[in-house]
């Protein structure tokens, strides 16, 4: 019965990289179609802060519902995760005098918050998939544990083993 759980942990391991994977994807695929509307509400008071804490919220909503989804057989401390998304000092809304260039600008705002965005779900999903990947490393040390105590043991339970035969025979 060990071994069977020494051999399922293994096998959850292997799988947890995928996990982590279909995590950051998930994440990336619910948070960054929000982005064009954010700019758009945004965009007349160039707040970048509040574009980051709406997109924090939208990524910590869809945290909830992928750790349900596909690390539901973990108790991931959601607490600890942080769930900010970080805009770098140098993105930033643009002035410019012709719509073109406002277009222009606009986009590479957008690309330099999807980046982030990329990067912040990335470092959320590896955080998650940590937290798994130590859950599974204390349940490897328990059952080398017990098996150790067995082994140790082995000769104590074979002979509480005939006796207990003996007296019921």
């Amino acid at each position: 019965m060990l071994r069977e759980l020494s051999s399922a942990s293994a096998a959850e391991k292997d799988t947890l990289e995928a996990k982590q994977e279909q995590l950051a994807n998930a994440l990336w695929r619910a948070v960054v179609p929000e982005l064009p509307k954010l700019l758009d509400a945004y965009s007349a008071t160039r707040d970048l802060k509040g574009i980051a804490t709406r997109l924090s919220c939208s990524t910590r909503e869809a945290l909830l519902k992928e750790v349900d989804t596909l690390l539901r057989d973990y108790d991931i401390d959601l607490s600890v995760l942080d769930t900010k998304v970080e805009i770098e000092n140098d993105v930033a809304f643009e002035d410019g005098q012709a719509d073109e260039r406002i277009a222009v600008d606009y986009q590479r705002l957008h690309d330099a918050l999807a980046k982030a965005i990329r990067k912040f779900v990335v470092r959320v999903a590896d955080k998650a998939v940590g937290q798994c990947r130590s859950a599974l490393l204390q349940l490897d040390k328990l059952t080398q544990g017990l098996e150790a105590s067995l082994s140790t043991h082995e000769e104590e339970l074979l002979v509480m083993k005939s006796n207990l035969r003996s007296e019921f025979d």
